[in-house]
Formats: structure tokens, sequence, C-alpha cells
């Protein structure tokens, strides 16, 4: 009755007593009532609203965003190294892209032969990823080959220069590989002998991506080199371009006065309509009416530009 009475006297009405003490309290259950706890508990409940008020709200969560997220994260490809994409290729898949190969490299093959050396040395250098496509294909093109002129040259230059029982030269001894490709050469000659001994030089339109130090980049016909320098000079399967003299020119600039030329070559390279009688006088004996005018081939005129070249400057 006194609590009733006394809270009539503060203007507060009797059902109003059960009700939170403060606005922001949760609601409780009928254990946890406001009126069956102590002041000091009261107090300390309070607190706890009042820090939790003060306390930044967390930021919403954008749900559809994560989901993007997700999904853009499974959707986008990983990349693939090429090892693994040529391990992962079918047998119909890698006859064909060989055969892609084998394409890209008689295509590119034919505008080195056809082409001055000045002008496959810009194109290549403006657009390398041709020299990679070209030694690709002629990498394949080589395993099927019964024997590699690289090896050839290798065990010759071994064997009458390297070898104990070869005769007494001055050492190291200079090698130029004119057009080396992957350098394949000068990386066979330093590793089966002393770096004291030998010192090759290796010129090519692009340095490959593997041996960019190994390989200089320039025309061969003409060589960042002094004259009477180099001991060796090899052509291995290099001479390509239309300027084919300008490149016996400067090797012969450059080798020393004993000096040797040794140049492997596909024998189409080389092949002449004279040596299966093509141009041989007409016969009386074949009528007019049946005869054909033979005209000299291209390869013709530069074999015999080559073999005049070769006369020109005493090569043997």
């Amino acid at each position: 009755r006194k609590q009733r009475s006394g809270d009539r006297r503060q203007g507060i009405p009797a059902t109003a007593v059960n009700a939170p003490s403060h606005v922001g309290e949760p609601e409780c259950d009928e254990d946890c009532r406001t009126d069956k706890l102590s002041k000091t508990q009261r107090k300390r409940m309070r607190r706890k609203l009042i820090q939790q008020e003060k306390q930044p709200p967390p930021p919403p969560v954008d749900v559809a965003a994560d989901r993007k997220e997700s999904c853009q994260q499974n959707s986008t490809p990983q990349p693939i190294k090429s090892e693994d994409q040529h391990s992962k290729l079918s047998k119909l898949q890698t006859a064909f892209r060989d055969r892609l190969l084998g394409s890209r490299f008689r295509l590119l093959n034919e505008e080195l032969y056809t082409s001055p050396s000045q002008a496959s040395f810009k194109r290549f250098r403006a657009q390398p990823e041709l020299f990679e496509q070209y030694h690709e294909g002629f990498r394949h093109q080589v395993k099927q080959w019964p024997v590699n002129p690289v090896d050839a040259i290798h065990d010759w230059i071994c064997h009458r220069f390297l070898n104990k029982k070869a005769k007494k030269i001055t050492l190291p001894l200079v090698v130029a590989d004119f057009g080396c490709g992957d350098a394949m050469l000068a990386q066979k000659l330093m590793q089966s002998t002393k770096k004291d001994l030998l010192r090759v030089h290796s010129f090519d339109l692009v340095s490959p991506k593997g041996n960019p130090k190994l390989v200089t980049c320039c025309d061969i016909a003409n060589l960042p080199l002094k004259e009477n320098c180099v001991d060796i000079g090899v052509f291995c399967l290099a001479l390509m371009g239309t300027n084919l003299p300008d490149f016996i020119r400067e090797a012969h600039r450059v080798l020393t006065k004993n000096g040797i030329l040794k140049i492997a070559e596909v024998q189409s390279r080389f092949a002449s309509t004279a040596a299966t009688g093509g141009d041989e006088q007409e016969t009386n004996q074949t009528p007019k009416a049946n005869r054909k005018s033979k005209k000299k081939k291209p390869e013709d005129a530069l074999l015999k530009k080559f073999l005049d070249v070769m006369s020109e400057l005493g090569f043997r």
C-alpha cells in the first residue's frame, strides 16, 4: 500500500510499476523483470545499454555483391602454361598442331629465301615472335632428319682442331656461326671444350629468349667484327636471302689468312637445271613446233653468283 500510495503522490499510475525502467531496455522474461532487480543491477544494465547505443552500427553486408565476386572468381579461367597445354592435347590435336607448325615454318622459310637480308632483319626485329615461330617449326623438322648438320660440324671442329692429336694452332680458336638460330653449335662447343681454348661468336636476326646474351642481332651481310679475326666461319642452313654473295664477301672479310669457311646447305638450294641437261642445245632431230623455250631458273642464276664469288675470293 505504501508503494502504491507513494507512486500516486508522484503522479505515476500503479500499473506502470512493472514497466521497464529505461525506454531502450529490451523486453525480458518474467524471471528477469526490473522490479526484481536491485538498484546496482539496474545501474549496470543501464550502463551496458548506453555503451551499446554509443557504439557505431556494423556496416550492412551486401550479399548480392559477394555472390557476384565469388561467381567471377570461379568463372575467370586461370592461365595455363604452354607445357600444360601441349601435354593435355590429344593425339589428333597434336597432329593438327604439328601440321600448323610445319606450314608456318615453310611459309617463313620461303619468305627468308626470297627476300634480301636487310628486309628480313627489319621485319624480324619489328616482330620477334616470327623468329620463335620459325625455329619452333625448324626444331620439329630437325627431329625427322637422319643427321643434324650442327652435330656433324661440331664433331668436325672437335676432331680436327680441339683433339689432342690435332695440329698445333693458335689458341683460343675463334669460331663464328653466321645464322646460328638457337646457337646450338656454340652451346655444344662450350660444353665439350674448355673456355680458354675456344671462343664462339653467334649471329642471327633476333636473339632467342633462352640465350639472349649468347646471340648477337645483326644482318649477316654486315657483321660487327673486325677484319681477319675468325679462324672458322660456319653457314649451317643459313644462306637465306637474295643477296647471298654479300654473305660470302662478309665472311671472307672477317676470316684470317688461313681461315676455313664451312657451309652446310640443302641440295635443293643449289639445284641447277644444268646438271640435268636443261641448258643443253637443241638438236636438229626435235621439230621446231615441239621445241619449248626453256628459261633459266632463278636457282641457276643464284648458283652462278655463288660460284663466281667463291672463285673470285679465292676459296678452294
